[in-house]
């Protein structure tokens, strides 16, 4: 809801919040259903069906997420240890999906191969902070802890990162799953 109220308005774009399970759209409507870094957190069974419902037949169903981003050696090794090693108990057992990067998705429909693609951004060390605390167990901790995690991780990216005003190239390997609704 809160990203729909920063949207903007496009002429002939309705934006809706809805539950992915029950999306308020006719039958058999869509010819391409796409869902990006959210599918390990519904119910899956009942997101299938309603893409059954909604998916006209041969429809095209794309879901996709990322989960460790890569920027260089030594920056990625300091993000991989506090992903494991501060937060990750705080990750929720949804989350197991993406971080094993869909491979157990079991779509209920004909797979079709999955390309190699990746997302990018080109970030400041500040720019990065930000990000991480977007991250759904960074705000778990600011939540439950009081406190906020990236104090944690700053000191020790700081270092890997050198000047903190440099530009980096950040890119977020991504993976999923492509499938036609029969």
């Amino acid at each position: 809801m809160r990203q729909l109220s920063r949207a903007g308005s496009v002429p002939g774009v309705d934006l809706v919040c809805a539950a992915a399970e029950a999306a308020p759209l006719r039958d058999q409507c869509a010819d391409l259903i796409t869902v990006s870094a959210a599918l390990h957190w519904f119910d899956r069974p009942r997101f299938y069906s309603e893409a059954r419902r909604v998916g006209r037949p041969g429809a095209i169903l794309a879901v996709w997420s990322y989960y460790r981003s890569r920027i260089e050696p030594s920056i990625d090794a300091v993000l991989e240890r506090f992903e494991d090693e501060h937060v990750g108990d705080l990750w929720p057992p949804a989350f197991e999906l993406n971080r094993t990067g869909y491979r157990d998705v079991g779509l209920p429909f004909e797979r079709l191969p999955w390309p190699a693609l990746e997302a990018e951004a080109t970030m400041r060390l500040s720019d990065l902070l930000q990000y991480v605390r977007t991250w759904s167990v960074s705000q778990t901790w600011q939540r439950t802890r009081g406190t906020d995690v990236v104090d944690l991780l700053r000191p020790d990216l700081e270092r890997a990162w050198g000047d903190p005003q440099i530009e980096r190239l950040v890119r977020w390997p991504l993976h999923g799953a492509i499938a036609r609704l029969s």
